[in-house]
């Protein structure tokens, strides 16, 4: 009797656990042409004080990143620049993914988010000479195309340094 309550029990919960683990699985489809967006290659470049620059080289507008089955999407628009920061000046640069903002022309702020889906970094010192390339991610309400949007660094957190580079 003790036998069969276990096999029971196990038939049951696993079950359940197998009913209960596969309906929380959502799957995007594919909206056509507004999933895909679009992109754009740039050369958009400026150069602070400290000698430290800032180049957004890409600009990809979409509504998912990663696959149809695994991935980020929204319903409105993510905004990704491929960046390259290269560090001319005197002493190393600390460069943290929240220190990445994005303002629309009425001065809204967007701060950039992460995706596993995308070449980001979390935080990342660049030395004298030296320069790093990745992927910073926004979500935002407009694409690159219907709105005017500036990208801000700001990369000392004592002395509040920014370089600013206007996407259009």
């Amino acid at each position: 009797m003790k036998r069969i309550f276990i096999i029971l029990s196990t038939i049951i919960l696993s079950t359940l656990c197998f009913v209960g683990c596969s309906s929380g699985y959502t799957t995007t489809s594919n909206r056509g042409s507004s999933n895909s967006g679009t992109t754009k290659s740039v050369n958009y470049y400026a150069t602070n004080s400290d000698n430290v620059s800032l180049r957004v080289t890409k600009i990809q507008n979409t509504k998912q990143v990663g696959g149809s089955y695994f991935g980020d999407s929204t319903n409105y628009n993510f905004v990704i620049l491929d960046v390259t920061i290269t560090n001319n000046g005197s002493s190393e640069v600390e460069i943290y993914n929240s220190n990445f903002s994005l303002y629309n022309s009425r001065n809204v702020k967007y701060s950039s988010t992460t995706s596993l889906y995308i070449d980001s970094i979390m935080w990342e010192t660049i030395g004298v000479g030296l320069s790093k390339s990745f992927q910073v991610m926004f979500e935002t309400p407009n694409t690159t195309e219907a709105e005017l949007y500036t990208l801000a660094c700001e990369y000392s957190y004592l002395s509040s340094k920014t370089i600013r580079i206007t996407l259009g």
